[in-house]
């Protein structure tokens, strides 16, 4: 009788753990105008845009810094930049850290 209430209670516990945790990935229904602005198609977000810094020298406004950081540490330095931001977003290929 005793291992009886243990299971019945075992499975009202599961079943009742999996129905709330089910109910977690349900999608929000909007309720306003303002919650249909949230949704955003995945290929019109542009997160960055990166380019090898000397393919687009002249839109570089301190392409300088980066010649003088080569002429420092060796030419072997490639600087990968952010086209939006205009901020390096990967310097690497010169063997190590600088």
């Amino acid at each position: 009788m005793g291992r009886s209430i243990g299971v019945l209670a075992g499975l009202t516990s599961g079943v009742l753990l999996s129905a709330a945790v089910g109910s977690g990935f349900v999608q929000k229904n909007p309720s306003d105008q303002l919650d249909l602005l949230a949704f955003q198609q995945a290929q019109l977000r542009v997160v960055e845009t990166n380019t090898d810094a000397d393919s687009i020298r002249n839109l570089v406004p301190n392409i300088d810094v980066i010649d003088e950081f080569r002429a420092q540490l060796g030419g072997a330095w490639q600087i990968t930049l952010d086209q939006r931001r205009g901020v390096p977003t990967l310097v690497g290929g010169g063997g190590s850290i600088p």
